[in-house]
């Protein structure tokens, strides 16, 4: 099958609209020579392997676009195409140069990064797509409306590099103003070739700016909740790894726990909400967990008092009852179970 190439700026050939909206298609020219003309006059920023829906099925495409002062507009429809970025062409080409922020209006689209991670967007999502990370990627028979940003504009306004967050397409359907923003999108897919000149400049001043907001509004949560669930995460982890270490001690309370933490108390029970144990059961646990291991490895001479008392259990008729409830057994039973037999 013959490559094309696609997703690029837009030559000038086809036809343009009162505002200098740009548009061709396969139909242009005439069947046998459809491919030929997708090829040369189509996007040049990935390559394309067009596929057919069916045998001797002809190969369609057609791409409406306007250049504004700082983005692109594309409305593109084609039938099923496979797509692919190499490191090699993001070098040469410079496509990293721009990020698209797409609209799936029709179709499914599947994307697999160079480590694995596989994407699927489907019918009416809204992605971020980064021209600048290779890829492979399935386009079924699609139409999708999208602008082209240049990065320092998208690194701008997420305060951040967009590769920074690890995906070749973000989803931004969660974004409350992502319906606006699709809103925008068919407007000008639908009656962008309708405007002049500066009605729509005007339109596309006001759609970048919806756009860099919505990304810099929902990306940077997603990036903050994102840092403070590793922050979260990394204090947990050192809350469990003190009580491990210290779980002897008979004074050990949250407060010091806490104290070791260099956070105050409501924070570390903050860390443990949504986790299987609270602090002090969590500390419990621990304690259990170290007594039975204890006593299992001990002979049948060794003092259960002794060792619930060196695993933080000042009370051994408490620990006796706390530990057959978790266990199902006595700690004798339990110094028994590790004996020679």
């Amino acid at each position: 099958m013959q490559k094309t190439r696609l997703h690029g700026d837009a030559p000038f050939s086809g036809t343009l609209s009162a505002g200098h909206f740009h548009t061709f298609s396969t139909a242009d020219e005439t069947a046998p020579n459809q491919l030929d003309y997708w090829i040369s006059s189509a996007y040049r920023a990935v390559e394309a392997r067009p596929l057919q829906d069916a045998p001797n099925a002809p190969f369609y495409g057609r791409v409406a676009s306007y250049k504004g002062e700082t983005a692109q507009f594309v409305h593109c429809a084609s039938s099923p195409v496979d797509t692919w970025l190499t490191p090699g062409r993001i070098r040469g080409m410079l496509s990293d140069e721009h990020i698209a922020i797409c609209l799936l209006e029709r179709g499914e689209y599947r994307v697999e990064q160079s480590n694995g991670e596989r994407t699927v967007l489907g019918e009416g999502e809204l992605f971020m797509f980064d021209c600048g990370q290779p890829m492979s990627s399935h386009w079924t028979d699609t139409s999708t409306c999208y602008l082209r940003l240049p990065r320092p504009l998208v690194r701008q306004a997420l305060g951040t590099d967009p590769a920074d967050l690890g995906r070749v397409a973000t989803s931004l359907s969660a974004s409350q103003l992502s319906p606006f923003l699709c809103a925008q999108l068919r407007l000008l897919a639908a009656q962008g070739d309708t405007l002049g000149r500066d009605e729509l400049d005007h339109a596309m001043r006001v759609t970048v700016d919806m756009a860099l907001f919505l990304i810099g509004s929902h990306l940077g949560d997603a990036r903050a909740a994102s840092d403070e669930a590793r922050w979260r995460s990394g204090k947990r982890q050192a809350a469990y790894r003190f009580m491990r270490e210290n779980a002897h001690r008979h004074d050990l309370t949250p407060e010091i726990i806490a104290a070791a933490l260099h956070c105050s108390r409501a924070q570390l029970y903050r860390l443990f909400e949504g986790e299987p144990f609270s602090v002090k059961a969590a500390l419990r646990e621990i304690r259990l967990q170290q007594s039975k291991l204890r006593l299992e490895r001990a002979g049948p001479d060794a003092h259960i008092g002794t060792i619930a008392y060196e695993c933080g259990f000042a009370d051994q008729a408490a620990f006796g009852k706390v530990f057959r409830q978790r266990f199902g057994m006595t700690p004798g039973e339990a110094r028994m179970s590790g004996a020679p037999r």
